[in-house]
């Protein structure tokens, strides 16, 4: 096929169809990365419930147990603890980023609002140079 000889319609046509390829061609390559990707969540973690985080901490708590052989203890052998351990800290975390957004909020409103926003300036636009001054 000679594309020098090719109308302008037939080469938008003919774009359009290759465009059409690349992206059907894409759409197959993410299928194939997904079902590369549960087969592989499957096979490493088929006999747990991801959804679960007790049942995650026990998985990782057996696979430290499995690498260790013997030798060293992990660190704790309850997991339930160490999730309640971090519920506790996410708490705590969020009720200081709750402070912090209460004490901006605050801060914001004993500022106001900027010079040239009053009522009585309503009727004549600032320069720009002065709007923030």
């Amino acid at each position: 096929m000679n594309l020098e000889k090719l109308s302008k319609p037939e080469l938008l046509t003919l774009f359009s169809i290759l465009e059409g390829e690349l992206e059907a061609r894409d759409l197959v390559i993410e299928a194939l990365k997904a079902q590369h990707r549960d087969t592989f969540i499957e096979e490493r973690y088929g006999k747990y419930n991801i959804s679960d985080p007790l049942m995650a901490l026990q998985r990782d708590f057996e696979t430290l147990k499995e690498k260790n052989d013997g030798e060293k203890q992990p660190v704790c052998t309850n997991p339930l603890s160490i999730l309640k351990m971090v519920i506790k800290q996410c708490k705590n975390m969020q009720e200081r980023m709750l402070s912090q957004l209460a004490a901006a909020e605050s801060r914001h409103r004993k500022v106001g609002p900027p010079r040239g926003w009053g009522k009585a300036d309503t009727r004549r636009p600032l320069p720009a140079s002065s709007f923030w001054v």
